[in-house]
């Protein structure tokens, strides 16, 4: 499928919007960033993995926000930015297991992502060459934010998000998130992210799937990407920069026994990410 086709994504809105919004959209990686949520039926915390998504410029009089609100110095970001979560289930410890039949730990999940992310993006092995270099998770995020191994790689994703109605009577959307790929579709190879080459491989967004509707039922049958539609002739409220809801200070992460380290590599594992 070539880009560009009628089931490819744009960028380009007529609202010209500063916010990303739930679709299909070309980004690029700026950073991550980490929160351990407790969920009420969970024994333990959950690990967020976020990127902070940017798309290409959408238009050559787009300005998007400020990169540092406190620093108008630094500039404006090209295009339109959001965290969106990697997931919105977050990982969790003894869910799933290695090949060795060991439940892989929550922070060895993300990396794993990281990983997928990093070699579909530009062939990247940061994340493998990393393992085992760093004291904490928190350090293997911050050298991630640092060494910046995809930084100009743009990735096709498939996003949904939470719609909401403000008091103002605009609305919004929230809890950004790649789309969760069905059985069937991950049995034809469809997938949340992909290359150009790969752009048949994106999943559709189909919002009635990949929105959760808190407005009382305001239509979003014609939902288009950025712009989105009008509730009650209402637009999309711009926001400030967009604010990461918790920070790599907030994760309480104890590194484990030696026996039980995820960033320590066997070196007779062939693929440490290899999960059955």
């Amino acid at each position: 499928m070539s880009f560009g086709s009628n089931n490819s994504f744009s960028t380009s809105t007529g609202a010209k919007g500063k916010n990303l919004n739930p679709g299909r959209h070309k980004c690029r990686v700026t950073h991550i960033s980490t929160a351990e949520v407790k969920w009420p039926k969970d024994e333990s915390p959950r690990l967020m993995l976020s990127l902070h998504l940017e798309t290409e410029k959408p238009s050559e009089d787009f300005v998007g926000f400020m990169i540092d609100q406190n620093n108008p110095s630094k500039g404006n970001y090209e295009g339109q930015v959001a965290y969106v979560k990697s997931t919105s289930w977050g990982y969790q410890d003894n869910k799933i297991k290695g090949k060795d039949g060991k439940y892989i730990a929550k922070e060895m999940l993300a990396a794993q992502f990281l990983h997928w992310l990093c070699i579909n993006a530009n062939g990247s092995d940061w994340v493998n060459q990393n393992l085992g270099v760093h004291k904490t998770f928190e350090d293997f995020i911050s050298a991630f934010n640092k060494d910046q191994p995809i930084k100009d790689a743009y990735l096709n994703y498939c996003i949904g998000g939470t719609k909401e109605m403000k008091d103002n009577g605009y609305y919004k959307y929230t809890q950004l998130a790649l789309v969760m790929v069905s059985k069937e579709d991950r049995a034809i190879g469809m997938k949340n992210y992909t290359t150009d080459e790969k752009i048949g491989n994106l999943v559709e967004f189909d919002p009635s799937v990949h929105i959760y509707d808190k407005t009382g039922g305001a239509s979003i049958d014609q939902f288009e990407g950025n712009e989105g539609n009008k509730t009650e002739n209402k637009p999309i409220e711009e926001e400030n920069t967009p604010a990461f809801n918790g920070s790599d200070n907030d994760v309480d992460f104890t590194p484990p026994a030696k026996e039980d380290d995820p960033f320590e590599v066997n070196a007779n594992q062939e693929d440490p990410f290899n999960v059955e």
